[in-house]
C-alpha cells in the first residue's frame, strides 16, 4: 500500500467535472426524448443486440432490455435469445408501445422467451386485436402457448419469478390435468381441481389454491374469502399438513362469525409456533373462539411486564409527511416498532393483538410499523401496519379496534409504499 501514488487534487477535480458533463449530456438526451417511442425503439434494439452503444432515451426501458439481453446471451440461454428479440420486434411492428413501456409486461418477455420451446405458434403470426395493453399481453400468451382454456388468474404467473407457476400455465394450456401439475402444495382432489379452474380472476395463484382447497373440502366462497384474508392467504404453504387440518376444522365448524377467522388463525399460529405438536383434534369452534379471546386478553394484560425481545430494523425506511404552515402544521410519521414493549404499547392503544407478532418480528419474518399524527403537540396513533418481509408486501393495516383505514390514511400509506417499493395486498 505504501507504493500507491496519490492522485493529484487537480486530476480529481477534473474527473468530477467530466462526470458532471457526462451526466448533463445524458440528461439533455432524455429531455430530447421523442414522445413516440417508435422513432427510436427498433434502432435501439438492433444496437443492443449488436453490442453497440444505443441512444440514451427511455432509460428504464432500454436498460432493462439490455440487462435481459446480457443474461440471455450466456450459453445456457442462448437458444432463447432469438425468441426474445422476435418478441420485441413483433410488438414494435404491431405498435404495442404502451405495452413495452409497462415495466411488468416488459420484464415478462424474457420469461416468455425462456419457455420458447413450448411455443405452439410462430411469434410473427400474432395479430394485435385490441388497444387495451393487458388484452394485448394476454392475447400474446394465448397465441404462443394455449390450446386449452386457462383460468385468468394464472396469467399473473408471468409477472412472478416462480418458474413452477409459469409451467402450470403452460401445462394447463396444453392439456395437462390440474391434478398432475408438478409441485402442488397439497393433494388435489377432483373437486379441488374443478374449483381451481373456476377460481375468481381477482385472486392470485396462492389464493386460488386456497380457494380450491376450501371449496374442495366442502366450504363456500364466503369462508374462502376470510381464509385468504388471513395469514393462510400468504404463508407460501409452510407446514401445510398442519394448516390443511385447520382449514378442514373451519369447514366442519358449522355456523360461526367468519370475521373471527383472522383472529383465530393468529391464535392457532402462535400455539403452533410454541408447540409444533399442537393439533386441532378434539377441539370445537366454541372452545377455540373462547381460547382466542382469552389469549388476546392475556396479551393486553402483559403490557407492563417488560419486553421479551428487541430486534434490528428490517431496513425499510420510515416516512414523514407535513401539511399546513405555522401553528396549523400537522405532521404524519410512519416508523418501525423494534421491541416487544413497543408492540404491547401499540396493541394497548389500538385495542388489537399486534403484540402476538413479537416472535415473527424477532425472527425477521415480518415488520410492524405505526402511522401517527402530531398536531398542536398532541400525538395520535392512527394505523398499525404489517409488512411481510419475504414478499415486501403490506399485508395488514388496522386502526383502533381493527377498523379499516380512512381515505387520508390510505393515501399516506400508499405514498410510503411507493417510496419504499412495497407491494400492497388487496386485503388492505
Amino acid at each position: 500500500m505504501g507504493n500507491q501514488k496519490k492522485v493529484p487534487l487537480y486530476m480529481q477535480l477534473e474527473a468530477i467535472e467530466q462526470t458532471k458533463i457526462q451526466k448533463q449530456q445524458q440528461y439533455q438526451e432524455i429531455l430530447k426524448t421523442p414522445k413516440d417511442l417508435s422513432k427510436v425503439f427498433s434502432k435501439n434494439i438492433e444496437l443492443i443486440f449488436a453490442k453497440k452503444s444505443y441512444q440514451y432515451v427511455y432509460p428504464e426501458i432500454f436498460n432493462k432490455i439490455k440487462a435481459d439481453f446480457e443474461q440471455l446471451k450466456e450459453w445456457k440461454y442462448s437458444n432463447h435469445l432469438w425468441a426474445y428479440k422476435a418478441l420485441l420486434q413483433v410488438l414494435a411492428k404491431k405498435r404495442c408501445f404502451d405495452l413495452l413501456q409497462n415495466y411488468e409486461y416488459l420484464a415478462s418477455l424474457k420469461k416468455i422467451a425462456l419457455k420458447s420451446n413450448y411455443f405452439i405458434r410462430e411469434i410473427e403470426t400474432w395479430e394485435r386485436k385490441s388497444h387495451n395493453v393487458t388484452k394485448q399481453w394476454t392475447d400474446l400468451l394465448k397465441h404462443l402457448f394455449v390450446e386449452y382454456p386457462v383460468p385468468a388468474f394464472l396469467n399473473s404467473a408471468w409477472l412472478t419469478d416462480k418458474d413452477n407457476y409459469m409451467q402450470w400455465y403452460i401445462d394447463l394450456a396444453q392439456g395437462k390435468s390440474v391434478r398432475k401439475l408438478s409441485g402442488l402444495p397439497f393433494t388435489m382432489t377432483k373437486k379441488m381441481a374443478h374449483a381451481f379452474m373456476q377460481a375468481p380472476s381477482y385472486l392470485n395463484i396462492h389464493e386460488a389454491l386456497r380457494y380450491a382447497q376450501v371449496i374442495g373440502l366442502g366450504g363456500d366462497d364466503y369462508l374462502a374469502w376470510y381464509i385468504n384474508g388471513s395469514y393462510l392467504g400468504r404463508n407460501n404453504f409452510v407446514n401445510e399438513r398442519f394448516w390443511s387440518e385447520v382449514i378442514e376444522f373451519f369447514v366442519k365448524a358449522g355456523m360461526f362469525d367468519m370475521e373471527k377467522v383472522e383472529e383465530i388463525v393468529d391464535y392457532i399460529r402462535e400455539q403452533y409456533t410454541q408447540n409444533n405438536g399442537y393439533s386441532m383434534k378434539g377441539r370445537t369452534i366454541n372452545s377455540v373462539l373462547r381460547q382466542t379471546q382469552e389469549w388476546h386478553q392475556t396479551l393486553n394484560r402483559r403490557l407492563n411486564r417488560g419486553g421479551n425481545y428487541v430486534w434490528k430494523t428490517c431496513g425499510i425506511d420510515g416516512f414523514i409527511w407535513e401539511e399546513g404552515t405555522g401553528v396549523k402544521n400537522k405532521f404524519y410519521e410512519i416508523q418501525e416498532l423494534l421491541s416487544t414493549n413497543e408492540l404491547k404499547t401499540e396493541g394497548a392503544k389500538q385495542k388489537h393483538c399486534v403484540a402476538s407478532y413479537e416472535t415473527r418480528c424477532y425472527k425477521g419474518q415480518c415488520a410492524i410499523f405505526t402511522l401517527k399524527s402530531e398536531e398542536f403537540g398532541m400525538i395520535e396513533t392512527l394505523i398499525t401496519l404489517e409488512v411481510d418481509l419475504n414478499s415486501k408486501t403490506i399485508v395488514q393495516a388496522r386502526g383502533k379496534y381493527n377498523r379499516a383505514m380512512q381515505p387520508k390514511e390510505k393515501h399516506l400509506v400508499m405514498l410510503w409504499a411507493q417510496n419504499e417499493n412495497l407491494k400492497v395486498s388487496k386485503w388492505v
